[in-house]
């Protein structure tokens, strides 16, 4: 008796070119999220907190967003402001955070600029984000003059720098804890320096329209692209599978 295989009158599937697919690493909100945040740190327009809740996301991690504010709290007390182009513009004219004003100022800056970069190092993305981010904190003077520039980006290239090292060596419960005590060290510091509690920067409803309006706008920009463009393991699974 002859009998005929399960599916044998069942015609193969036709695989119709690639199916490109949303690849790893930009699942999920992290990815769009930490573009957002890296595009509102280059352009250094917009509200800090805001910045700060989206770089949060792009993290995914409790205890890193909880150092991303704890540091954010510190950098917007030292300027009594939230807005960013307050924040480059005070650089321009006093000179940059990291090595102008008062010691505890200066500490302060750099311990949230630190903070900032390990608690955004969980992912390669967010950790590239957070980097910007932390480059504008010390270095971050507008760039309306070649010097200022020239600062901005050094400063930008460091905090990347620092941020992709932690992804790459910083253990992943180490990491947060250590970006904590420094956000809070960060945060201590900024309040033991002559702060102003005449809060100058009030947060406004347009810009934070603005801030959301760049953040929604790149985020969407990683989430068509990844679509159309694919990933690399996803396109060696496609031609695989249409051998």
């Amino acid at each position: 008796m002859l009998v005929e295989p399960p599916g044998s009158d069942v015609p193969r599937r036709r695989h119709h070119g690639p199916r490109l697919a949303l690849g790893p690493g930009l699942r999920g909100p992290t990815a769009p999220a930490a573009a957002g945040a890296g595009l509102v740190a280059f352009v250094a327009t917009g509200d800090l907190f805001v910045l700060a809740l989206v770089l949060a996301v792009a993290t995914a991690d409790l205890a890193g967003a909880g150092a991303i504010l704890l540091a954010t709290a510190a950098i917007a007390g030292r300027w009594s402001t939230s807005s960013l182009g307050a924040i480059v513009g005070g650089q321009a004219v006093v000179g940059a955070s990291g090595w102008t004003g008062p010691a505890a100022f200066v500490v302060s800056s750099w311990c949230a600029a630190v903070a900032i970069a390990l608690a955004g190092a969980k992912h390669r993305s967010s950790a590239v984000a957070a980097g910007i981010t932390a480059g504008l904190v010390v270095a971050g003077p507008s760039a309306v003059t070649v010097s200022g520039a020239a600062v901005r980006v050094a400063g930008a290239l460091a905090g990347v720098g620092l941020a992709l090292l932690a992804w790459r060596l910083g253990p992943g419960r180490v990491r947060p804890t250590v970006a904590i005590a420094i956000a809070v060290v960060a945060l201590a510091a900024m309040l033991a320096g002559p702060v102003s509690w005449s809060w100058t920067g009030a947060v406004d409803a347009g810009r934070v329209t603005a801030t959301m309006t760049r953040v929604i706008a790149a985020a969407a920009f990683v989430v068509v692209a990844g679509r159309l463009v694919g990933s690399p393991a996803s396109l060696r699974h496609a031609r695989q599978s249409e051998t």
